[in-house]
Parts: C-alpha cells; sequence; structure tokens
C-alpha cells in the first residue's frame, strides 16, 4: 500500500514536469545504467545468442519448430511441450533462481509461471499475422517463444537489483543468451517500463529450453503489474482519467528508482 500511494502521488513528476525532463536532467548512477555488453548477447562471429542457440535446440526438439497451423501430431508434441514446461522447466529453474535470492535477502522474492500449449499456440498465431505497426513475423514458430516458462526476482531497491544483476550474470555465464537493460536503454514506446529481462537456458530430460528472468524493484512491479492488467491487457476496465492515472504511476516509478541512485551517490537535489 505504501508504494501504491508513493507511486500516486507523483510528488518528482509533479516537480520536474515529465519524464523526460526529469531523466534528461538527472541520469542514473551506478552499472544498472551501463549498457549491456555486446559480448553478452552476439556470438564472436556477431550473430544473435538466443537465434543460434533456438536454430540448433529446434533440431533437437521438434517441437520448437510448431507453427501457426499444426498437425494432429504436432498438436500431441504440443500438448507434452506444455506439460513438461509445467512439470519439468519450471519447478527446475524457480529451484535455480529461489538459491540465488537467498543469496540477496529474505525481501528478494521469486514468482513464476509457464505457458500452456493453447497460449503458446496463441502467440505463434498472433506473431504470424499482420498487426498494426508491426508486420507479421512468418518464421515464428513455438521455440521463439523464449517466454514460455517466466520468473520474475523482485527485490526492495536498486541496490539490491544491481547486485542481483551481477549475481546473474556470474551464476549463469554462458547459458545466459540475452540481457535487455531497460535502465539503460529504456524502451521507445514504453519508457516508463523498468525491468531487466534476462534469457536463460536450461536442459530437462537432454532437451534444451529457455525461460525469462525479469529482474525488477518492488516499485517497478507493482507500477508495471497495474498497467499489465487495466491497459496492456485490459483486464480491469478504466476510463480515460484512470488510465492517465495508471500512467502516471508507470513514470513516477521510473523516476523514483532513477532518484535513488542519485541520492545513494550523493547527488540528490
Amino acid at each position: 500500500m505504501e508504494l501504491l500511494v508513493e507511486v500516486a502521488r507523483r510528488a518528482v513528476i509533479t516537480e520536474f514536469g515529465t519524464l523526460e525532463q526529469f531523466l534528461s536532467g538527472h541520469p542514473g548512477v551506478g552499472d544498472l545504467f551501463e549498457p549491456v555488453e555486446h559480448q553478452v548477447n552476439t556470438t564472436p562471429d556477431g550473430l544473435s545468442r538466443k537465434k543460434a542457440f533456438e536454430a540448433e535446440a529446434r533440431r533437437r526438439d521438434p517441437v520448437r519448430g510448431v507453427g501457426p497451423a499444426p498437425t494432429l501430431a504436432e498438436l500431441t508434441l504440443l500438448d507434452d511441450y506444455g506439460i513438461r514446461l509445467r512439470r519439468r522447466v519450471l519447478p527446475a529453474a524457480t529451484l535455480e533462481v529461489e538459491e540465488l535470492a537467498s543469496q540477496l535477502g529474505g525481501d528478494a522474492l521469486v514468482s513464476g509461471r509457464s505457458k500452456r500449449s493453447g497460449d503458446l499456440l496463441d502467440k505463434v498465431r498472433r506473431m504470424t499475422s499482420e498487426r498494426p505497426n508491426r508486420p507479421a513475423r512468418l518464421d515464428y514458430r513455438v521455440g521463439d517463444v523464449i517466454d514460455a516458462v517466466g520468473l520474475r526476482l523482485t527485490v526492495p531497491d536498486m541496490d539490491t537489483l544491481s547486485a542481483a544483476l551481477e549475481l546473474v550474470k556470474t551464476h549463469f555465464g554462458d547459458r545466459i543468451l540475452e540481457i535487455e537493460n531497460m535502465y539503460a536503454q529504456p524502451k521507445a514506446q514504453a519508457p516508463s517500463y523498468r525491468v531487466i529481462p534476462v534469457i536463460i537456458s536450461i536442459e530437462t530430460d537432454g532437451l534444451p529450453c529457455t525461460y525469462e528472468l525479469q529482474l525488477t524493484t518492488q516499485r517497478a512491479s507493482v507500477a508495471a503489474d497495474i498497467e499489465h492488467n487495466t491497459i496492456y491487457k485490459p483486464y480491469v476496465a478504466v476510463n480515460g482519467l484512470q488510465r492517465e492515472a495508471v500512467e502516471a504511476a508507470m513514470e513516477e516509478a521510473a523516476a523514483l528508482d532513477q532518484l535513488e541512485t542519485i541520492e545513494r551517490d550523493g547527488h540528490g537535489r
């Protein structure tokens, strides 16, 4: 409740006018605001590590090549894959992330979920279809759903988030296929969204898979969940004023996270 009140008050954004104005005059301080090293996401010959992994994984596991119009045999493979994700991959991924969380202290929380076969097929069909401002990706397949298993590691503050990122990089090493740091490089279409998704390879029962681990602060997580459930996927209907309030809360959360690093470094207002 304290976090909800904090982001709803818009104290920082009200003082500076807009998130863009605040960010331009108050750059974040520390490792979290350094761009991801090139070699983390690419192979020595310049290829995407994520795409290289998927090409090999698809050769070993045929279900990863299932497209938008599966045969009956492929539907059976897809059902089995959904069960494998839920019963094998998710527990294995959760266990290793919980072990890392224990090193960060009791306030670090781990949550997770896996997509079911119907969800996977629905995403493949959406991605291979034309959408507003997004061309169809005709070669998109089940294996390209890299967040078929997703985990979130939520920490109380920016210091712990920085420690979590370094711990993940050290622990998983070459198993990391991609890091997207939205503190250092915010999304152009969603500049207030703050999270660090890490794509990690994992193998269960001799078969390759991936999961997406999202690193986030409690503040950013609360704001993002509200936005996700009202605007991105409107499970809860909101009117115009409520939509503006949700978007403003996202901006305030981003500004407060950034301000936390500035004040810690002794350069606050």
